[in-house]
C-alpha cells in the first residue's frame, strides 16, 4: 500500500463567539465525538500526542475502530478569530 496525504479542513457554524468555540472544540475527545457510523469507523483512540491541541506544529496520530490510522499535525491555529487559520 502507499502513503497518501489527504489535506481536511473542517467548519461549521455557531451562534456561539469565535472564543467560546475555539475553547470547546480544542480540548475535545475525539472518541468522544466520532463514533462508528454506517461504512465509516469511528476514532478508538489517539496516540503520541506531541503537545496541547492549539500550538502550531502538534503532531498526533488517530486510531479507528477498524485498525487503522490517520497521522494528524495541526500547521495553525488562530484563537477566537471567526475566521479559519490562514
Amino acid at each position: 500500500m502507499t502513503k497518501t496525504s489527504v489535506p481536511i479542513t473542517v467548519f461549521a457554524r455557531t451562534t456561539s463567539s469565535p472564543a467560546h468555540t475555539y475553547q470547546v472544540i480544542v480540548p475535545i475527545d475525539l472518541a468522544q465525538v466520532f463514533k462508528p457510523w454506517g461504512p465509516f469507523p469511528g476514532v478508538a483512540e489517539v496516540r503520541d500526542q506531541t503537545g496541547t491541541w492549539n500550538r502550531p506544529g502538534t503532531s498526533r496520530q488517530i486510531w479507528f475502530t477498524d485498525g487503522s490510522k490517520a497521522d494528524e499535525r495541526l500547521p495553525r491555529s488562530r484563537k477566537g478569530t471567526g475566521s479559519p487559520a490562514n
